[in-house]
């Protein structure tokens, strides 16, 4: 093999190598040598401890190891050497070459007395664990509940209630366990809460909070000087440099109430002064720039609404809530503990702190020290704080060998940290340890890796991305003579053609089509041209085929879209398959299998007998099930076969060999272990077999293999029996992917997640749903908990209505932005470089050529960082390089120089259709009238069969409160960017009204209060400025001054806007079925409780005539209040004394 000048360093440096390695760059290839070459200078396998990131990759690498010294031994002449090399060949099935859980698990094994373990301990995976938690959470609710209801109860508040809770302490939890200390970090985090100003003042969090406000004005005032540089205007250019003159005076100030008053203290320039007629597209840049820094400011002024003392008081007053969810945290863990302890497991957790605490003991360190001379360590950008400890304590002072590419770190849910990697990065400059670059792809086209050059360049660096996309981080061609193809096909979701270049129905269609079927669709048709008219250079051969449909994979961020892609595929014509959310748990193979184990242990389950039955299992016709249905009415269907069974013929033979198997299965379940259980059912009915032989066989295989290696962890644990494995599938199946690696065997296009795609490869790569936006965004910014390894946690407490957003939760929101970001652009670089000879990129998104008119201006940081998907990085990238200039062109402007590598293709929304599959009228008519003509009768009795329990089928599965009442909410008039200049109808007064209660403070009001109130909710955007307007500030003034309004602001319990889920009695409400239940779901406006009892108020914007009483107006509303007042006595045990209903167009309180 001929080794580039970078990969020989690599093979044979000595001291601490940190080797960058680039996609497609043979990482593999260089660790797999270096480990042969110290081999035949003497080394023996058993001095190496190489941890890889996979079971698989440990097991590739044994495989390529054990190849490579064989074939080394070939090579060479020296007899001692060669006798050496074969026989460190024929022990490399047995070197240290695993992941660092098994590293973890053999260290615990022989020292399991220092690290406090049982020598018969078990590791538990994913399934059991997830199963534990649960118990140990429902254990610790219940703890907490019987020792200090209130105190629990008034904790689950503060995060919005139970579901909001219960996760806040999962994501707490998961991540201290990702620090080295995670007990200290935890009690760290809490007392963080306890400062003052001055402690406060000279705090990380405050530095952040500065330094990313001064990196947002940075990026404003490049926005203004692009601005400034486009016109001439005098009076305009004064305006700009003003306002670059004020933001440049606000990056100066690092102190935080310095910062805070200067940005409310800024006044901006009014910016006119154009000459008449000037054209808009002439005031763009000056307009959006001078906009941008008004808004920017603006946010400043009021993020740093609090000055520190204010901030410190609002910590303070959390302090009691934080030492409170330390105490349940720490509750959580000994309950958890406690389960796996009476278990005899442990977890991946437990695995990697009990071996931090067993090396703490030097004597244990130092045997690992002097066991292992070479230290390798691959996918290192995917390592987290515990395990960089663990590696810490094994090497020595010049022995690691460290591989990875922080520009595919990807994995930061499993609480990867490439900062690990991004320090050694910019550290290892020849004293600490030396940096190789790896940059050369072998892997893909030089259109490939244009493509892939031309974007990140752009797009990635220190600030956006972490690291810096410069000439060592920039892919070179290593694979001659393939030029591949790059390409952007963008969707206009808003634009039009000529209505004569599109058929009519074709236009009904495609209106009905949502953007993500439309992508479906442009790969789908994208995918027949290259299979019909292109070839592709085959890798292995170095010869030209045509394109198959295995050659393509498309790519999505998540599986949400897979569905979507799989039957836009079908319809035309495409075979597809995609891997399911639910991993293996959700194919059709399993799905039936699981059912067979629930009528095993229940017949008498109607939805998973027929399952059984349809399938191959059973062997039983449509028709079958249907005479049996029809002929043994008000029974299970169990009960209807074994009736069938008792009468003659080739029917009631079938039902008996079934059931014959259902007796023999019953019995083994008693006597065996469940995947004992399995393992006999897949050898009685030959299902392992029926489905090796359906279409991906290889893959169905798979999927039955990992249930039943599931089925033997669960075996090997201390639950057993087959319902309690039911019962166990059922709790883990809608959080925990059920793994079986995926099909490649089959001529099909694949469809996998980014994600998942990592360390593969493939000719043709569709980059599917890039104009989706990053869903990390809203996120963020509504998960009730964020944690730092710096910062600590920042929660976003609930106390009414009013969510409170510390200054701690500002810094971590900030901070957690900026790395999910750079994370989302490393997606994107994993996914582009999977390409062996084309990338296609496919995007959608409305008002395109306003959008892309937009971005004609410099590629800022600023701009990098405010993009919300893939697609806006692209068409960043597009737009300010030559790859564009087709799109320019089509917005009328001018070309920029230089060469094309993506080619950019436009389409309108209306192109797109699916095929048409409806039957012709005529044809139907035809076909309907022969069918009439010689129907017998014979179905009859089926078809007037009357359902015995049809007022059940009437009940609704849920129902809102509204809807049961008649109460619908009336639609606006107008779209929101329509109200502009509309007069505020009635309705839109009440809906002002009722959101002003909803959100004003409880307290005594007078006018200047409200209207501060009105004003507050404005600048928070809860209120349009002129609906504000159309508030009647004494209506609502005489409401708080009112009996029924000091009785609320004296309540020592007040709740608003209450959501409710209401299991109701449906014979009750309705009057029909015969004890069917519903789900009944609202919303309470206003409930407050008074001597121990509930007191509702419900506001209504009903207009009321002059002569008309407001009394006869409220009862109208006395069956919702009759059902709110049902609901909440039920949920919260507690008497409703009082029900009104507040008027708001009058200001009357009636009680109903």
């Amino acid at each position: 093999m001929i080794w580039t000048d970078e990969q020989k360093k690599a093979i044979s440096g000595c001291g601490n190598l940190l080797i960058s390695a680039a996609a497609g760059s043979g990482k593999t290839a260089v660790l797999t040598e270096r480990i042969a070459r110290l081999t035949a200078q003497g080394a023996s396998i058993g001095d190496f401890l190489v941890v890889t990131f996979t079971r698989a990759a440990a097991d590739e690498m044994k495989k390529r190891i054990g190849q490579r010294l064989m074939a080394l031994s070939y090579e060479c002449s020296d007899k001692a050497v060669k006798s050496h090399l074969q026989a460190q060949a024929l022990e490399s099935h047995n070197a240290h070459i695993s992941t660092l859980h098994s590293f973890c698990t053999d260290l615990l094994r022989r020292h399991f007395h220092e690290a406090d373990l049982d020598p018969a301990f078990r590791v538990a995976d994913e399934s059991e664990a997830y199963v534990m938690r649960l118990d140990a959470r429902d254990a610790m609710l219940e703890q907490s509940f019987s020792s200090d209801r209130i105190g629990t109860q008034a904790l689950i508040d503060l995060f919005g209630g139970e579901t909001g809770f219960i996760s806040a302490v999962e994501s707490i939890y998961s991540y201290m366990f990702s620090r080295p200390e995670p007990f200290g970090w935890l009690s760290g985090a809490v007392e963080r809460y306890n400062r003052g100003a001055e402690e406060l003042k000279k705090s990380d969090e405050i530095k952040s909070l500065i330094d990313n406000a001064h990196a947002e004005l940075d990026s404003a005032i490049s926005e203004l000087i692009h601005a400034r540089d486009c016109t001439e205007n005098i009076k305009v250019c004064s305006v700009i440099d003003d306002d670059m003159m004020q933001l440049r005076a606000l990056t100066l100030i690092k102190d935080y109430d310095k910062y805070r008053e200067a940005a409310s203290a800024v006044k901006f320039k009014r910016l006119d002064g154009w000459p008449r007629g000037t054209p808009e597209e002439d005031k763009r840049a000056a307009k959006d720039a001078h906009d941008l820094a008004k808004k920017l400011v603006k946010d400043h002024a009021e993020n740093f609404g609090r000055s520190l003392e204010e901030c410190a008081a609002q910590l303070n007053s959390l302090y009691p809530v934080m030492k409170a969810l330390y105490v349940y945290l720490i509750g959580f863990h000994e309950a958890y503990t406690s389960i796996k302890e009476t278990a005899g497991v442990i977890d991946y957790s437990d695995m990697e702190h009990r071996t931090l605490k067993a090396l703490s003991d030097e004597r244990i360190a130092q045997e690992y020290r002097d066991r292992f001379k070479y230290i390798f360590v691959d996918e290192y950008q995917d390592s987290n704080p515990v395990q960089e400890r663990i590696l810490d304590a094994v090497k020595r002072g010049d022995n690691l060998f460290l591989v990875g590419d922080v520009k595919q770190s990807i994995y930061s849910f499993r609480l990867a940290d490439p900062t690990l990697f991004m320090d050694k990065y910019y550290r290892y400059d020849g004293l600490a340890g030396g940096r190789i670059d790896l940059n050369v792809n072998f892997r893909s086209s030089s259109k490939v890796i244009g493509a892939v050059n031309e974007v990140f360049s752009h797009i990635m660096n220190r600030n956006t991305g972490g690291i810096e996309y410069d000439a060592s981080a920039a892919l070179v061609m290593g694979r001659s003579g393939c030029l591949g193809g790059a390409e952007l096909h963008l969707i206009d979701l808003d634009g039009s053609e000529d209505d004569d270049q599109i058929e009519g129905d074709e236009i009904n269609d495609a209106q009905t089509l949502g953007r993500d079927e439309m992508e479906a669709l442009a790969a789908a048709r994208r995918i027949i041209e290259l299979i019909s008219n292109e070839m592709l250079e085959d890798k292995s051969t170095g010869e030209k085929r045509p394109y198959r449909y295995s050659d393509f994979v498309v790519l999505l961020r998540n599986n949400r879209l897979a569905s979507v892609w799989l039957k836009a595929l079908a319809m035309e014509g495409i075979p597809a398959y995609a891997e399911h959310n639910g991993g293996s748990y959700e194919s059709i193979e399993v799905r039936v299998f699981i059912n067979l184990l629930r009528v095993v242990d229940n017949r008498h389950q109607d939805i998973p007998l027929l399952s059984v039955l349809r399938s191959q299992i059973g062997g039983f016709t449509m028709d079958e099930l249907i005479w049996l249905r029809t002929h043994s009415r008000g029974k299970t269907f169990y009960e209807a076969m074994t009736q069938s069974a008792g009468q003659d013929g080739l029917l009631a033979d079938k039902i008996k060999r079934f059931t014959a198997k259902l007796d023999t299965w019953s019995k083994k379940a008693n006597l065996y272990s469940v995947d004992e259980l399995i393992g006999a059912i897949l050898e009685d009915t030959g299902y392992y077999l029926i489905v090796s032989a359906l279409p991906g066989g290889e893959q169905r295989c798979a999927n039955l293999d990992a249930l039943c290696e599931r089925a033997a962890s669960f075996s090997r644990s201390s639950r057993n029996g087959l319902h309690s494995f039911i019962s166990f599938i059922d709790k883990v199946s809608d959080n925990v992917s059920l793994g079986a690696s995926q099909s490649i065997g089959a001529n099909v296009v694949r469809i996998m997640t980014v994600h998942r795609s990592k360390g593969l490869e493939f000719p043709a790569v569709i980059l599917g749903g890039t104009g989706s936006s990053f869903r990390f965004i809203r996120e963020l910014r509504q998960s009730s908990v964020l944690c730092d390894g710096k910062f600590g946690i920042g929660i976003l407490a609930l106390k009414g209505n009013i969510r409170i957003r510390t200054i701690y939760r500002s810094a971590i929101e900030a901070a957690a932005y900026k790395k999910q970001l750079a994370e989302e652009m490393r997606l994107l670089y994993v996914a582009m470089t999977r390409a062996m000879d084309r990338i296609i990129m496919i995007g959608g998104i409305r008002g395109a050529e306003k959008k892309l008119a937009a971005l004609d201006k410099p590629l800022t940081d600023g701009a990098i960082n405010k993009s919300k998907s893939f697609l806006d990085w692209i068409l960043l990238v597009l737009m300010n390089t030559a790859n564009g200039n087709s799109f320019r062109r089509r917005l009328g402007m001018t070309g920029i120089a230089g060469n094309c590598i993506i080619d950019g293709f436009w389409y309108n929304a209306k192109a797109f259709a699916l095929s048409n599959l409806d039957m012709e009228q005529d044809a139907f008519e035809e076909w309907a009238s022969a069918e009439i003509d010689i129907y017998d009768g014979r179905y009859d009795d089926t078809f007037t069969w009357e359902y015995p329990y049809r007022d059940d089928t009437l009940i609704p599965s849920k129902l809102t409160v509204s809807q049961l009442s008649g109460e619908l909410r009336e639609l606006s008039p107008a779209p929101k960017f329509m109200h502009d200049g509309m007069p505020v109808s009635s309705a839109e007064r009440g809906k002002a009204a009722h959101l002003l209660m909803q959100r004003i403070k409880i307290q005594t009001h007078d006018r200047d209060s409200v209207r501060n109130e009105i004003h507050r909710l404005c600048e928070e955007g809860y209120l349009e400025e002129r609906l504000a307007r159309s508030i009647n500030v004494e209506s609502i003034v005489g409401f708080f001054n009112s009996e029924l309004g000091k009785r609320l602001i004296s309540s020592v319990k007040v709740l608003r806007e209450r959501e409710f889920n209401y299991r109701a009695d449906a014979g009750i409400v309705f009057g029909i079925g015969q004890g069917g239940k519903f789900m009944l779901q609202g919303m309470i406006d206003c409930c407050f409780i008074e001597d121990g009892e509930w007191v509702i108020i419900d506001y209504k914007t009903d207009y009321v005539a002059v002569d008309q009483p407001p009394e006869e107006v409220a009862m109208k509303h006395q069956k919702q209040l009759d059902l709110y007042s049902k609901s909440l006595c039920a949920l919260t045990g507690i008497n409703v004394k009082e029900r009104y209903v507040h008027l708001l167009f009058t200001g009357n309180s009636v009680r109903v």
